[in-house]
């Protein structure tokens, strides 16, 4: 299963102001999104490569409360802004929809969906959405590109919305916090069997890691601590994003992962960021 990290998907009240911070705290090169029509949200990004950070807020509320994803960035968002979820990235999106009803596992899609960007090209993808627990975005979701990656990062550089990759940091991991890892996993090996690989415990808790192409998913089951506290004031949702300037993802353990949140400092519109050398 050729799957990769694509992006992280962060519900903020007002995107465009959310891109600036970020822009002003770690200065990160940033740029407007556009509309998404079809679940009447919109959004600004950060590239960093192939994967990036999207900060996606809502138009209409009326109509968002109608439309997959749209529906869900409405209930991220009535808790607070923060991270909501990511997506993988596929080349075979229809083969993995297939295997899913085949194995009697509910999803929703492919959906079409497009978006112009300010520069006047329509950008157009499809969405896979598995089932979710009531209230959860837990899994991600799996989206594919018409183009290859090698063409798409080609046209992001020239048309400036990648930085020079010797400039920007590299998004190396994100992390994520739950209640009830087992329950996760069991979710996990059935629409994405075979992925989890366990991490170190520590005092801190127990946690599972996906290599996921050059940026690597953690997802922690915290026992006490910073993840704890994490847990218990933002709940179950991705909420540490992980940069480093030169290869290698340092953080084995829970207890790695809260040194890190440590180091990060206060959270930008809910999400805590760090980066080293």
């Amino acid at each position: 299963m050729d799957l990769r990290f694509d992006h992280l998907i962060h519900a903020v009240s007002d995107p465009e102001r959310a891109r600036h911070a970020f822009a002003d705290r770690f200065g990160w090169h940033t740029v407007a999104g556009g509309e998404h029509p079809g679940f009447a949200t919109y959004n600004a990004l950060a590239y960093f490569g192939l994967p990036y950070i999207e900060w996606v807020g809502v138009r209409k509320p009326e109509v968002a409360a109608e439309r997959p994803f749209g529906r869900d960035v409405l209930r991220v968002l009535r808790a607070g802004e923060g991270p909501m979820q990511f997506a993988v990235r596929t080349n075979d999106i229809v083969g993995m929809a297939d295997r899913w009803s085949r194995a009697g596992l509910v999803h929703e899609g492919p959906i079409e969906a497009s978006r112009v960007r300010p520069d006047g090209v329509t950008l157009r993808w499809r969405m896979l959405f598995p089932a979710q627990e009531p209230g959860k975005l837990l899994l991600p979701f799996v989206i594919e590109w018409p183009a290859p990656d090698e063409v798409r990062l080609a046209d992001l550089r020239q048309s400036g919305l990648s930085p020079d990759p010797a400039a920007a940091p590299r998004l190396r991991a994100v992390h994520a916090v739950v209640g009830d890892l087992a329950r996760l996993r069991r979710s996990m090996d059935a629409y994405f069997p075979g992925v989890l690989e366990p991490c170190e415990s520590s005092e801190q808790g127990r946690g599972v890691r996906w290599t996921c192409g050059e940026v690597t998913v953690f997802v922690w089951e915290p026992a006490e601590g910073a993840l704890r506290r994490v847990l218990d004031t933002v709940g179950e949702r991705p909420f540490l994003a992980e940069f480093e300037r030169t290869a290698g993802v340092r953080t084995r353990t829970a207890a790695d992962a809260a040194r890190r949140l440590e180091a990060a400092g206060a959270p930008v519109h809910g999400l805590w960021v760090v980066t080293s050398e």
